[in-house]
């Protein structure tokens, strides 16, 4: 009886114990995002995006490594003080990136993710400035960009988790005629994005 009881016992584990050997990831994201290092004052606006990727272990090692690609779009509103007119600039961005992406295990669901990439951000910024005509301004930049967060591995082949990213534009010089015709000293030198993710691993 004791033998028997260890065999079921041990069936229903083995799912639990045992991960496939999924080579590929899909990722859906959506979540808040918000300038980095505004003049104005930001509202939180909304992020969305895929990734994927593929990869694997590397035997004998317990991280994951995959190589990625990834494609999200953020939007989010900027205003200025009254002392220059209350300038408005919402700001809207399309996000295209290649990178690298490790997972560490924590437990034997849990895992700790983190991405590092680059690639280029095509921008659309429109200036609403008192007395004056509104300005749609367009402009492509190189960014770097960097994640962290954690994902639980419902199955070998669906995962749910939480994320924080962030991107970073070392050349702003299209976005000055928008920083300009606002009035801010500083537009935003990138994003952040808290995000809930979805991931399907196959």
């Amino acid at each position: 009886m004791s033998r028997a009881l260890i065999a079921v016992a041990l069936a229903l584990a083995a799912p639990g114990l045992a991960q496939a050997d999924n080579h590929f990831l899909l990722e859906l994201e959506a979540g808040l995002t918000s300038p980095i290092a505004s003049d104005g004052e930001a509202s939180a606006g909304t992020g969305f995006g895929g990734t994927f990727g593929f990869g694997g272990r590397i035997p004998g090692f317990a991280p994951a490594y995959y190589l990625v690609g990834r494609v999200a779009h953020s939007a989010y509103e900027v205003e200025g003080a009254p002392r220059i007119g209350r300038p408005l600039v919402a700001h809207g961005e399309l996000e295209i990136a290649v990178g690298g992406r490790m997972y560490l295990p924590l437990t034997q669901r849990l895992r700790l993710v983190l991405q590092v990439g680059f690639g280029e951000v095509f921008g659309e910024s429109e200036v609403q400035r008192e007395g004056t005509r509104e300005l749609l301004v367009e402009s492509e930049t190189f960014a770097l960009f960097a994640q962290g967060g954690l994902q639980f591995r419902l199955t070998d082949h669906f995962s749910l988790g939480a994320a924080a990213d962030a991107s970073f534009l070392p050349d702003r010089s299209d976005l000055e005629v928008a920083r300009l015709a606002s009035g801010l000293d500083e537009l935003a030198v990138g994003r952040t994005r808290l995000a809930l993710t979805t991931t399907f691993h196959f």
